[in-house]
């Protein structure tokens, strides 16, 4: 089993955002897609645990490409701001993967 770390982890007081940087021409990659797929099912698995096993806090996966971050970095975003912009989900990740096709 191949073992995954995030570019980045940040906690805020409800949540906990595992953050992934990629470069605009790799937000399309199959690998990155089968890392997002993983990802979003741990996020589901931990979040699925009882409020008490995580703190009372919710988990995300934020993908950022580097024109997402950069115009986010230049209108000063917040760490709310680059979640509400960012956050990967099931849906999102079943539209990118149809843009594969």
């Amino acid at each position: 089993m191949a073992s995954y770390y995030p570019d980045f982890v940040v906690e805020t007081a409800n949540d906990i955002f595992l953050i992934e940087t990629k470069s605009d021409k790799d937000l399309k990659d199959t690998n990155v897609k089968q890392k997002q797929r993983a990802t979003l099912d741990f996020v589901r698995r931990i979040n699925s645990l009882d409020e008490n096993l995580r703190d009372g806090k919710t988990w995300a996966y934020l993908l950022l490409g580097e024109t997402q971050f950069y115009s986010l970095k230049k209108s000063g975003a917040d760490i709310e701001d680059l979640a509400n912009s960012a956050k990967m989900n099931e849906s999102n990740l079943s539209r990118n993967l149809l843009d594969l096709l």
